[in-house]
C-alpha cells in the first residue's frame, strides 16, 4: 500500500525585493598593528644593536685612550727623572776635584750621600727594561769619568721629541738618552 500526501508541503520563500543592504565580508580578524609586528621587531632589533655597537665603540676607544694617556704620562715622568739625575750629576761634578769628574757608578752614596740629589728616581714601572741605565764613558772609566750616557726605555713607539731616538738596548720601543 502506497501513501500518498494529497496536501504537499508547500515551502515559502521569501524574496527581498526591496534595496537592503548587503551582509559585508568579515573584515580580517588581526588587526593593523598585528600585521606590520614583524617590520617593528626588525626595527627594534636594527636599533638596539646599533645602540649596542656605539657604546660598545666608546667604550674600546675611551680604553685606547686612557691606555695611550697612561703611558704617556709615564714617558714624561721618565724624562723628568733622567733630567733630575742629570742636575745631581752635575752637581756631584762641581764637587769633585778640579770639577772634572763624574762617578763611575750610579747609586745612592755617589749622588744621594754627597748631596747631589735628594733620592735616586726610579722607573714608574721599574722591572726590566724599563729601567734607568748609566753608563760612565770613557769606558771603563775606574779613575774618574769625564762623561755619562742616561737611558731610559719609553713605551710610546712613536714619541718624536728632544732626545728621543731608536731603540737603544735593553729598550724594544723608543729610548731616551742625554749624553755628556
Amino acid at each position: 500500500m502506497q501513501e500518498t500526501s494529497a496536501n504537499p508541503v508547500q515551502v515559502h520563500i521569501a524574496t527581498q525585493t526591496q534595496n537592503t543592504p548587503r551582509p559585508q565580508p568579515l573584515a580580517p580578524t588581526n588587526p593593523p598593528s598585528t600585521i606590520d609586528k614583524p617590520k617593528s621587531s626588525f626595527k627594534k632589533i636594527l636599533i638596539i644593536l646599533i645602540a649596542l655597537f656605539v657604546i660598545s665603540s666608546l667604550i674600546f676607544t675611551g680604553i685606547f685612550f686612557y691606555r695611550n694617556q697612561k703611558i704617556k704620562i709615564r714617558d714624561s715622568q721618565r724624562k723628568t727623572d733622567i733630567t733630575r739625575i742629570q742636575g745631581g750629576l752635575e752637581i756631584y761634578k762641581s764637587a769633585t776635584l778640579n770639577a772634572q769628574y763624574y762617578p763611575t757608578v750610579l747609586n745612592s752614596s755617589t749622588l744621594e750621600k754627597t748631596g747631589s740629589i735628594p733620592n735616586i728616581p726610579k722607573d714608574p714601572i721599574n722591572n726590566d727594561p724599563y729601567i734607568y741605565t748609566y753608563i760612565g764613558s770613557p769606558s771603563p772609566c775606574a779613575g774618574g769619568c769625564s762623561g755619562y750616557t742616561l737611558t731610559a726605555c719609553l713605551e710610546n713607539k712613536n714619541d718624536k721629541e728632544k732626545n728621543t731616538t731608536s731603540p737603544i738596548a735593553p729598550c724594544t720601543t723608543r729610548s731616551y738618552i742625554i749624553s755628556k
